[in-house]
């Protein structure tokens, strides 16, 4: 009965829809519940000054550029393309992890299989930690 049971296609995508589910739910709780940091700001700032041309990275006097630029390419899309705001930064790295999770679930369902590839992405979307670090604008997520 078990094994009819998890051999069935439905209950392998009813586990993997909660599980994305759990993630999203978490991730938009952390989104609208962290407080900014300074990093998060600066990094969403500049990005958008870099893409509208107001500043260049490296430029002589404008703002202090301690990562590579793409880092700041990156959020600063989401800023152009969805207006400029906290809320916009957040929302695109949640998009962005969930653009790892896919890229890490058909690794290793190529790899191993459909029930490993669930395993892999599990801790993943279930640990607050990690969430409340992928959710934040910062570099560490787009990496």
């Amino acid at each position: 009965m078990l094994k009819r049971l998890v051999n069935h296609p439905i209950f392998y995508f009813g586990c993997l829809a909660l599980v994305i589910l759990v993630f999203l739910l978490m991730a938009f709780t952390y989104a609208h519940q962290l407080p900014s940091r300074v990093d998060e700001g600066s990094f969403l700032i500049k990005g958008y000054y870099y893409w509208t041309g107001k500043y260049q990275p490296f430029e002589d006097y404008g703002p202090w550029t301690n990562n590579m630029p793409l880092a700041y390419y990156i959020p600063g899309l989401a800023q152009v393309v969805f207006g400029p705001g906290l809320r916009t930064g957040r929302y695109f790295m949640i998009f962005l992890t969930l653009l790892n999770f896919t890229a890490l679930f058909l690794l290793v369902l190529r790899l191993k299989g459909k029930w490993w590839a669930l395993l892999a992405i599990l801790p993943l979307a279930i640990n607050p930690s990690l969430i409340s670090m992928y959710v934040q604008a910062v570099s560490e997520g787009v990496v």
